[in-house]
């Protein structure tokens, strides 16, 4: 969130009104010595808007799983559960190519004793940087998963190419395991294409997925498949000046076979959400 107080905003302008008062002199002063008029069309230098540089998002989900890339995390299998899953995040534009981000997810429920405090059963960080070049998108991400009394570590690799369906392949490295995990590697590759009818976002994405050995406790092979639709509509009722909000979710289908990852109750089963998101 942007907050600025009186006096850093009289500050500001004061710079501001120095700096282009300084400026108007000086073109006066040489077109006094220079006797060139063509100075007075120079157009000044504006300055960017506060704050152009940093956007964010904050999204407020309820979802009926938790799948952590394939796995059923709480064993919900063809029930449904009602988990509230908060996140927040902030970007910050570098360069126009280069930019920087970070966030926090948590995972809210009682469906068991916490070892963080109430109800907060995971609380996720992450941050990292991108580089877009074209219709290139490059991002490397560091996580820390902290639940159970202990924290997994990721460092992510991910590619998109901005054309048809919108390809995109995610190097998921679990570098430092909970408990007894093993390290490993789960690479997906997604792909989503949507449109709009007046308001109403929709878009249909599909994924695969594939594990390297006893990933979760399982062989080496395909991890998921998983497709769906999602949608989002915007809540014009609020205004710009407290972010775009909207509303959103979606359903989705997943196979996650037996051999990869034996601990979910159900090879197949549909997932949903919905929630409230603004970003600005």
């Amino acid at each position: 969130m942007k907050t600025t107080n009186s006096a850093e905003r009289l500050q500001k302008w004061l710079a501001v009104s120095l700096f282009l008062g300084g400026a108007v002199s000086l073109s006066a002063q040489t077109e006094e010595m220079t006797g060139d008029p063509s100075l007075e069309d120079v157009p000044p230098v504006e300055a960017p808007a506060v704050g152009s540089a940093i956007s964010g998002s904050l999204s407020l989900d309820v979802n009926t799983h938790f799948i952590s890339y394939g796995a059923d995390v709480w064993g919900t299998g063809t029930d449904a559960d009602f988990l509230f899953q908060p996140s927040l995040g902030l970007s910050a534009q570098l360069t126009e190519e280069l930019y920087l981000f970070g966030g926090i997810w948590m995972d809210i429920n009682d469906l068991a004793e916490s070892g963080i405090g109430d109800d907060i059963q995971e609380v996720d960080f992450w941050f990292g940087a991108g580089y877009a070049t074209g219709d290139w998108n490059f991002e490397i991400t560091y996580q820390e998963w902290i639940y159970a009394g202990d924290a997994e570590r990721i460092l992510d690799l991910m590619v998109s190419y901005a054309t048809f369906l919108n390809p995109t392949l995610i190097l998921h490295n679990r570098i430092d395991g909970n408990g007894d995990q093993d390290t490993g590697t789960v690479a997906v590759f997604g792909i989503s294409e949507g449109t709009s009818y007046e308001s109403l976002d929709v878009s249909l994405g599909a994924n695969i997925a594939f594990n390297t050995d006893d990933y979760y406790g399982g062989d080496a092979g395909l991890t998921y498949v998983s497709v769906g639709p999602e949608f989002g509509f915007p809540l014009s009722f609020i205004s710009e000046a407290y972010g775009a909000w909207n509303v959103h979710g979606g359903v989705y289908f997943y196979y996650t076979p037996d051999d990869t990852v034996p601990g979910n109750p159900d090879e197949t089963f549909f997932t949903g959400n919905i929630g409230i998101g603004m970003y600005f």
